[in-house]
């Protein structure tokens, strides 16, 4: 199987799996919402947030063993793979028992700080102590994730979540409606966290027969040679806590619990703009590894070139069609619009584009091992972020955590870009006349899109779910349409995507402008 099928079979598979995810996702938190009510879901979203916190504990083994698999069996390797899973699976045990420790002896202030009523103290107790079970089981699943990423069998991955989706449905619905609440759901994501680790068990020894588990396979040696690359990719993941996670604890901290409830149902929408783009490059970092790993620098040029381009080309209709409909998404999901989850989906959306607009430059560039200015970038917007954010809040309450997360990830991620394209002899005008070339592509969509969203809130009452499903799908289908008649008269792709895109993306071949056309155009 050539590269490029390879990349774009695994993007197809996780772009599917990560879009019913998300679904998954928005499903269910209308539901909860309803029956834990705004303070308990406040605890709810803590609690995943605290997750997220554990999960950078591994300081970057995870990642670090995707790029070291995909390496290794290229080469044939297959002892040292064993070496480096076995060795990470146990330090994610260590690390349960470390953690354990901690919520056992920190758990009263913890209660203390988040000043709830006594009713709450008792299920932040118990979210504390069952929850790092709950933590290790996730960095597991984790780990044999790494390393069917790193066999680019993202497929396996793909087909052990749709699998545990369906109890998971299921059974958070019954147990809210038995009443166990909180407690009830950590039972069912318990289970359902098991149930995905033996799937994926299963999957690693039929993908590679010669993985082997034991304790005399443990090698601290080959944690050792991981440790570096993973340590600094992991400061950018620092950055996405403190983008992503701390502003959840600041206002927690600094304001009424219940807003953290609105910044966390704004991010769910706005996480659209992050979450769906990057499945379409999660593929690139262990093929980039594998390139890397063979010398082939000349298709890792090729596959950043045209996959930034299509990632512009993705990404920027996504953009600006959420700031259009974003009224009506919250309206059709939760059933009522408030003014500050409208405020959180407008703001956080546009700086996850700035993240996503570096996707590809990212996983190329950590790929090749380029993970030094991945850090130092990542350490200057987690600080300014923070501290940016706990003084706006300050100033200006709610919206002050959302401007200082825009503004931290927009001054990081601009620097970050200049030297990406510094570092690798890339002109920035080039870069800049392709963003161009695709905002002007966006311009007649946006007008369109625009007039017709406009027309049709003179009929609609904010939170009236039905009259927003009708207005949000007739937005879509204009700015669709009006965006494809655009792409074609601007001529955004040539020859060469419809050469890699044939029979792979409907009507590419409408898109693209042969040189005859040109002609009978002029």
């Amino acid at each position: 199987m050539t590269y490029s099928k390879k990349i774009m079979s695994n993007t197809a598979y996780h772009a599917a799996g990560r879009v019913w995810q998300i679904a998954v996702v928005l499903f269910l938190t209308p539901l909860i919402l309803s029956y834990l009510g705004d303070e308990q879901f406040a605890l709810w979203a803590l609690f995943w947030t605290f997750s997220t916190y554990f999960m950078f504990m591994d300081f970057g083994l995870g990642i670090s063993l995707v790029r070291e698999t995909a390496q290794c069996s290229s080469k044939g390797e297959h002892l040292v793979i064993s070496q480096a899973l076995n060795s990470l699976l146990l330090f994610y045990m260590l690390l349960g028992a470390i953690a354990l420790l901690f919520a056992w002896f920190a758990s009263p202030e913890i209660i203390k700080r988040l000043n709830v009523s006594n009713e709450m103290a008792g299920i932040v107790l118990e979210m504390l102590h069952w929850g790092v079970f709950i933590f290790v089981l996730i960095g597991l699943v984790n780990t044999l994730a790494a390393l069917l990423r790193g066999l680019q069998r993202y497929d396996l991955i793909t087909k052990a979540m749709f699998f545990v989706s369906v109890p998971n449905l299921l059974g958070t619905y019954l147990i809210l409606e038995l009443g166990f609440g909180i407690v009830g759901l950590l039972w069912v994501v318990t289970a359902i966290y098991l149930l995905q680790l033996l799937l994926l068990l299963f999957y690693s020894k039929r993908v590679m027969p010669k993985l082997v588990f034991g304790v005399k396979l443990i090698s601290w040696h080959v944690i050792k040679e991981m440790l570096p690359f993973g340590a600094r990719l992991q400061v950018s993941k620092f950055a996405e806590l403190a983008s992503y996670q701390t502003d959840k604890i600041l206002l927690a901290l600094l304001m009424p619990v219940q807003f953290v409830t609105m910044y966390d149902l704004g991010a769910k929408i706005a996480s659209l703009m992050r979450d769906l783009p990057y499945s379409l490059t999660s593929a690139v970092f262990p093929a980039a590894s594998e390139m890397h790993g063979q010398d082939d620098f000349k298709r890792l040029w090729q596959m950043y070139d045209i996959g930034s381009k299509y990632l512009l080309v993705t990404t920027l209709p996504m953009l600006f069609g959420l700031w259009l409909t974003a009224h009506l998404i919250i309206g059709m999901w939760l059933g009522f619009v408030s003014e500050y989850v409208y405020q959180s989906v407008l703001i956080l959306s546009s700086a996850y584009w700035m993240v996503v607009s570096l996707a590809m430059s990212f996983s190329v560039g950590t790929g090749m091992g380029w993970s030094k200015p991945v850090m130092q970038s990542s350490i200057l917007q987690a600080v300014v972020n923070v501290l940016l954010s706990y003084w706006l809040i300050q100033a200006l309450g709610f919206i002050g955590a959302l401007c200082g997360t825009a503004i931290a990830i927009t001054v990081a991620n601009t620097i970050l870009y200049y030297r990406f394209c510094r570092h690798f002899e890339r002109s920035i005008k080039v870069e800049v006349s392709r963003l161009w070339l695709v905002i002007k592509g966006n311009i007649p969509a946006v007008i369109a899109c625009g007039l017709f969203v406009f027309m049709g809130d003179q009929w609609l009452e904010w939170g009236d779910r039905f009259m927003s499903i009708l207005l949000f799908v007739g937005a879509v289908i204009v700015y669709v349409v009006t965006y494809l008649l655009s792409l074609r008269i601007f001529q955004v792709f040539d020859r060469e995507d419809l050469r890699l895109l044939e029979g792979k993306v409907p009507m590419i071949r409408w898109l693209v402008i042969s040189p005859m056309q040109k002609e009978e155009t002029h």
